[in-house]
């Protein structure tokens, strides 16, 4: 007589089945996190763009109240509502906690220059420079330096 003999199936998964699953959601958790910085970053960008522009607008608002922009200020913008009345004298109002400034040229009266400090990345910078780029015409100056964006705009 023949013994049968009964093979068992195993159940569950190999070692290897396991590594390849851990291996590929690792994968795909350092994208996901390269892919949220990425947007973080853009994010902040956007938020810096519009404060900038708040900034040209309450400077051409007190273009129009004063004449010219001397005496401009973050804190004397913010104290006429030009500008937000939180954003006082301008410190650690920037997404990344950086400083927003404006003074008027030294060399025009009715031009003013925005500085924003404490820009942690070199991209962030440079992307704000391609981005106010195209009002060079009419002769507004972006550029970004160790940290430091700046741009000078008319007043009127």
């Amino acid at each position: 007589m023949k013994q049968l003999s009964i093979q068992k199936k195993q159940k569950g998964f190999t070692l290897i089945e396991v590594i390849i699953v851990i291996v590929i959601i690792g994968i795909l958790s350092v994208a996901a996190m390269g892919n949220s910085d990425n947007a973080q970053s853009t994010g902040e960008i956007a938020a810096a763009k519009s404060q900038v522009e708040t900034l040209m607008r309450g400077a051409k608002s007190y273009a129009g109240y004063n004449g010219d922009l001397t005496g401009i200020s973050m804190t004397e913008l913010s104290s006429m509502g030009k500008v937000p009345e939180d954003w006082g004298d301008g410190t650690g109002i920037l997404p990344w906690n950086g400083d927003m400034a404006i003074s008027v040229d030294s060399t025009d009266e009715t031009r003013a220059t925005i500085t924003l400090s404490g820009i942690n990345s070199d991209a962030k910078g440079n992307s704000m420079v391609r981005d106010y780029e195209y009002l060079a015409s009419t002769g507004t100056t972006p550029s970004y330096s160790s940290g430091t964006f700046t741009i000078t705009v008319l007043g009127r």
